[in-house]
């Protein structure tokens, strides 16, 4: 056998590697391809949980490309709270979306200061909820909305302000997931100031409690429907009380001032309330020693 000279070796050296620099394009666009489908296909509806952006987590373009932009002017987000408070066990109407645009898709959780779950989602027309380790989302399972509303019932027990996280797409409908727009937002839900017993029909009752911002103060009106025996307790994180007071309070609208000790420091505090012997609430406040 002659052996090959250094001309024909060269040329086949050359075939070959070009010869595999081609399989390897149409393996990597056909990759590209499946993945393109696979995505529109499968996350269209019901996206993967953990695309919030919140504390921990990835946002929609873990799987879109495209730009992140501030949401918090560019989609709406309303909550059916006044002034944004919500109360324990209430039941909430949100609704996120944008004036105009065909294809979209959304993901939200609601978190407390420890960035866990807060509260319990009840999805709406063209949307689902999802649990996903301590914490809790809602997404679309239709894109071709530009609103979706839902409900949200808060926690049994308030748990100070809450952060809802929220990631928006506005898709360009291209049918895959190359231009899309990521917007990324919050909306705080806070603490309502008024502590209103609903488990206790028996002596219906409207709490109110506020510091004075000149001193060490604490006002507060609360309206009973009879005449009822009061006792409003103050104590800190850790449970040791700093104030306990009981009264006899008349049927209507009762006005009440609390004076703490001076040298009480800037903290949390609680208040509990009984209402004739009976437990009936508690508010979490932020006092500040003036």
């Amino acid at each position: 056998m002659k052996p090959l000279n250094h001309l024909k070796l060269i040329s086949i050296l050359v075939t070959s590697i070009v010869f595999c620099s081609v399989l390897i394009s149409w393996a990597s666009v056909s990759e590209l391809e499946e993945y393109e489908e696979t995505d529109i296909s499968a996350y269209s509806v019901n996206p993967p949980p953990q695309r919030t952006g919140a504390p921990g987590e990835n946002d929609c373009t873990q799987c879109h490309s495209g730009n992140t932009y501030d949401g918090n002017n560019q989609i709406d987000v309303t909550f059916s709270g006044g002034q944004d408070e919500y109360l324990p066990d209430s039941t909430y109407t949100i609704t996120i979306g944008v004036p105009n645009n065909q294809v979209n898709g959304f993901q939200m959780t609601i978190l407390d200061d420890n960035a866990l779950k807060a509260g319990e989602f009840i999805s709406g027309t063209g949307s689902s909820v999802v649990n996903s380790g301590l914490r809790q989302y809602v997404n679309q399972t239709n894109d071709n909305n530009n609103s979706w509303s839902f409900e949200w019932t808060a926690p049994s027990t308030s748990l100070g302000n809450l952060t809802a996280y929220y990631s928006f797409n506005k898709s360009d409908n291209s049918g895959n997931v190359l231009g899309d727009s990521i917007f990324l937002g919050q909306k705080s839900i806070f603490e309502s100031s008024s502590l209103q017993i609903k488990d206790h029909p028996e002596y219906q009752t409207d709490f109110k409690i506020w510091q004075n911002v000149n001193s060490n103060e604490l006002q507060g009106s609360i309206y009973l429907d009879k005449t009822s025996q009061l006792k409003i307790d103050i104590y800190d994180i850790t449970g040791k009380t700093l104030y306990a007071s009981q009264v006899q309070s008349e049927k209507g609208l009762n006005d009440f001032k609390i004076e703490l000790d001076n040298n009480l420091p800037t903290q949390i505090i609680i208040l509990g309330v009984h209402v004739n012997g009976e437990f009936v609430g508690q508010k979490k406040i932020m006092f500040q020693n003036n």
